[in-house]
């Protein structure tokens, strides 16, 4: 019973151990997951409420990376400025057209991608490249 115990302590403390080590990306991947949805971008007004519930899930994201780093972490500006891009999208995908909806998913699938690659490098914070670039928000 006592070596069960111990077993189950030692792995539970391991998982979370490799969770704070590489679960750092869980956000970024769950939101990516939504963009690959062609499902919630089949029109203007259906991506630009897509585009909404993205930002706010980056803004979580964003401030928990902040608590658990700092507001100077390259992880977490990088997850700050896509929380800010996916909601000025959002407003701007209202009116689109597919062409619009297609540049809007493609930038931000390449920023996300950025701040992952991010999350993979196991360097000092200090020693990390800067912040993935912004894509501009669609001309629609």
């Amino acid at each position: 019973m006592a070596l069960a115990l111990v077993a189950a302590a030692t792995v539970a403390v391991g998982a979370i151990s490799f969770a704070e080590r590489h679960g750092a990306s869980d956000g970024v991947v769950r939101v990516r997951r939504v963009v690959l949805q062609d499902a919630r971008f089949v029109n203007g007004p259906r991506a630009g409420a897509t585009f909404a519930d993205l930002s706010g899930a980056l803004l979580a994201d964003a401030q928990s990376c902040s608590r658990h780093r700092s507001d100077r972490d390259v992880r977490c500006a990088a997850r700050f400025s896509a929380a800010a891009y996916t909601s000025v999208t959002a407003f701007s995908l209202l009116g689109c057209t597919q062409p619009g909806v297609f540049q809007a998913r493609r930038g931000v699938l390449a920023e996300l991608d950025g701040i992952i690659a991010l999350d993979h490098r196991h360097r000092p914070a200090a020693a990390l490249p800067r912040v993935p670039s912004v894509p501009s928000v669609p001309s629609c």
